[in-house]
């Protein structure tokens, strides 16, 4: 089932096992325990796969999602993303914040599942709204290491880059000119 497949980061996050410590069990010579077997886990460019299985196998049950692990979930999938705001339904998380794109991330409690279009989930109208700088984030910075320096970098970026009210997080390249602003910087205006 691909809700059973997740990245080695996220296997980091919802575990709470050091993200080198999980590599160490990739890379293990064959006496050394513990180790993921060879269809357990897969490399897709340079990033790791692990299957949920494999997780529970090695160590614990998958317990349920809290809401900072949610929070950091969505991070490591929108890493760019300014989540600001999130509230809690019966079945996951939905967060809020400034980044380029429509909907609302959500988080599966049961399964660490992260969307923009899940189902939606509750009323945001009639929800209870709390704050992400209330979430603590210490104990990711220590197990993802530089992952997590990663992702705090890209969002440097995006609050330098970006005005209030404005979704593009991204900054202005010639890539991402539009078809009208090419033809002014050609004619010089």
């Amino acid at each position: 089932m691909l809700n059973d497949v997740m990245t080695l980061a996220e296997a980091s996050v919802i575990w709470g096992i050091k993200y080198e410590g999980l590599l160490k069990c990739i890379t293990a010579g064959p006496l050394d325990q513990p180790k993921f077997h060879d269809d357990e886990v897969d490399k897709i460019q340079d990033t790791w796969l692990v299957t949920r299985q494999a997780m529970e196998r090695l160590f614990w049950p998958m317990r349920a999602i809290t809401a900072d692990k949610a929070y950091m979930l969505a991070q490591l999938e929108w890493p760019g993303a300014l989540i600001t705001n999130y509230y809690e339904t019966e079945r996951g998380f939905v967060f809020s914040g400034r980044w380029y794109g429509g909907g609302l991330p959500k988080v599966e409690k049961k399964t660490g599942r992260v969307g923009w279009y899940l189902e939606e989930w509750g009323n945001r109208d009639k929800a209870e709204w709390k704050a992400t700088e209330d979430l603590f984030m210490g104990s990711f910075e220590d197990s993802l290491g530089p992952i997590y320096d990663s992702i705090k970098e890209k969002q440097e970026i995006v609050r330098k880059n970006q005005l209030p009210g404005v979704h593009n997080p991204y900054p202005e390249s010639k890539e991402h000119k539009s078809i009208l602003q090419k033809f002014l910087d050609k004619i010089g205006l």
